[in-house]
């Protein structure tokens, strides 16, 4: 164990931004599947089931392609690739009349981006690739003070909005009735 200074920075500088900001993305993250699962009324349904999440994945690894490193566009890209997969959930489901075409769907773009990914893989540079998988993998890098509050009022809107909808959401389950 390191005390003094070194230790000090190490603890406050270091490591306490870092669990501050995996806690908000943790909080965000099982917000968000417990709101799927209500939403879709299925236990199973996630981000990786709708396909948001290869969709957010897809985002990453293009801008990254093309050479965007900056982390506000790499959260542009993911947000925008996750919109994207779910707008084409929307489209291939909406002949569809029940959940569990909305989950196919969602298996099917993420199947679909999946395969894009894949294929980008291919033709990138080995140093894209790495930073992408990195990316995909939750890597939490240099992350200060700064980030790490901006995440966690991220987190604390997410779940202001998601409580205050959970009635809307729990009524949803229950059908028409």
């Amino acid at each position: 164990s390191l005390e003094g200074p070194s230790g000090d920075f190490i603890l406050w500088q270091l490591r306490i931004p870092r669990v501050l900001a995996a806690a908000a993305v943790g909080a965000s993250l099982a917000g968000t599947g417990a709101a799927f699962q209500l939403l879709f009324a299925n236990p199973l349904a996630t981000p990786s089931t709708i396909g948001t999440s290869a969709g957010a994945s897809l985002g990453v690894l293009a801008v990254l392609v093309l050479g965007v490193s900056a982390d506000v566009g790499l959260a542009a890209a993911a947000f925008s690739g996750a919109v994207i997969a779910g707008a084409g959930v929307v489209y291939v489901s909406s002949r569809g009349t029940s959940m569990q075409d909305v989950l196919l769907a969602g298996i099917a773009v993420s199947l679909a981006a999946s395969a894009l990914a894949t294929g980008l893989q291919a033709t990138a540079d080995q140093t894209a690739t790495i930073a992408a998988v990195r990316w995909s993998l939750g890597h939490l890098g240099q992350i200060g003070y700064t980030r790490g509050i901006a995440l966690a009022a991220a987190a604390l809107i997410v779940g202001i909005g998601l409580a205050s909808q959970g009635a809307g959401l729990s009524a949803m389950t229950r059908g028409e009735q």
